[in-house]
């Protein structure tokens, strides 16, 4: 295998092993737990949490030591936790503050295995940014897929067996991240985080497109990590293997999307697109909140699927044009903050709505503040104009702190 093809094998193990706990979690908040819907949204945010406090650091430790051995170890303390998870399990001792805490715990190395990850993208990469993001999400998805669909047997091959596989995954990508071969180290300055804000801030595209992503996380995301399992285990009352079909047809549609985006030419208006995702996902929530039946639901997950298969890939792409080398790690791990801090925001308000309000009207509400984004993006041009190139601003290698 080439470089790039042991990348997407890290890739690709390590989202089956992310797809595992997409189901686990919620569910045995639920289900082992009895949880309430502020209490899952608790549970869901603790996992994102932590990228308010540690992804800006992480991006840092990106550019100044991109190093394959640190994310190697990061997956190996990953693969720690999931099994500190089942000695709970096993011991029968699992309670709401362990199941917190252990979602903190995977939340904050993850907070530093997402840019470095993305970071060594532009160093194994032998094709454009678009394209590379593209591959890469493919396998993300693909292999995320298969981890929901091991979780969605729970019920009938018991929890062990579910997590002892997550972490093997694990130790596999971080025995195929030793293989990539080491990255130069930087010296590493704490201070040099804000020099990354300050230029991001300054680039109009960086700055609206860091918006649109956290509004994407604090309204969607929020909303589907906690509305989600709440609907399939209160209004449609069904089972653990019920909502990893559901995550699978939303997963599926993030495939289909990717290798829509890998066949085709380079979308030259990726801001457009972007908003145009944001419109048609509000048109989705809507008609999930009216109670669709069972074949509607799953066909509109599908389709949600879709829409942040495009999102996501376009997203990543568009900032890692416009990031110089020498910022890269620190631009994605702002962007990555903007997008993960926002959720667990969003997902403690989704709970708070769906206890007080109910689901339909969490659903309403999203959606009506995703519909006005977009009619304020088109009138403002912000984003809408913009077209997919290289990065034309000087790399400020000397000057970054």
């Amino acid at each position: 295998m080439n470089t790039m093809q042991r990348y997407l094998g890290v890739v690709g193990s390590a989202s089956f092993a992310n797809g595992v706990q997409v189901v686990l979690l919620p569910w045995l908040a639920l289900l082992s737990l009895n949880s309430s819907a502020q209490e899952l949204g608790w549970v869901q945010a603790s996992v994102l949490l932590p990228s308010l406090l540690l992804m800006l650091v992480g991006g840092v430790l990106a550019d100044r030591y991109p190093s394959v051995k640190y994310l190697a170890g990061l997956y190996a303390a990953l693969a720690l936790a999931h099994f500190s998870l089942l000695g709970l399990l096993h011991a029968k001792n699992l309670q709401l503050p362990a199941l917190i805490i252990y979602g903190m715990v995977i939340g904050a190395i993850n907070a530093f295995i997402q840019p470095l990850r993305e970071r060594l993208l532009a160093n194994v990469s032998n094709t454009s940014v678009q394209r590379s993001v593209s591959w890469a999400s493919f396998f993300q998805y693909s292999l995320q897929a298969s981890g929901v669909l091991l979780a969605g047997q729970l019920d009938q091959i018991g929890i062990g067996p579910v997590l002892a596989l997550q972490v093997l995954a694990l130790l596999v990508a971080a025995a195929l991240c030793l293989s990539l071969g080491e990255v130069k180290a930087k010296r590493f300055e704490l201070a040099a985080w804000s020099y990354g804000l300050a230029y991001c801030w300054r680039n109009k595209i960086t700055r609206n497109l860091t918006v649109l992503v956290a509004f994407n996380g604090f309204l969607h995301i929020g909303a589907f990590v906690v509305v989600l399992p709440l609907l399939v285990r209160d209004v449609y009352q069904r089972s653990a293997d019920f909502y990893a079909w559901l995550q699978l047809s939303f997963v599926l549609g993030t495939i289909i999307a990717t290798m829509g985006l890998i066949r085709r030419a380079e979308v030259q208006r990726p801001g457009r697109a972007l908003y145009l995702c944001v419109f048609y996902a509000a048109l989705i929530m809507l008609a999930i909140s009216a109670g669709p039946l069972l074949r509607g639901l799953f066909i509109l997950v599908f389709l949600w699927g879709l829409l942040t298969g495009v999102s996501a890939s376009l997203g990543r792409s568009l900032m890692q044009s416009q990031a110089p080398q020498s910022l890269r790690g620190r631009l994605l791990s702002i962007y990555q903050l903007a997008l993960f801090g926002s959720a667990p925001l969003g997902a403690i308000a989704a709970g708070y709505g769906a206890e007080h309000f109910g689901l339909q009207i969490v659903l309403q509400v999203s959606a009506g503040a995703s519909i006005l984004l977009f009619v304020s993006a088109y009138f403002l041009k912000s984003l809408w104009a913009v077209e997919q190139s290289t990065n034309k601003n000087p790399d400020p290698e000397n000057s970054a702190p």
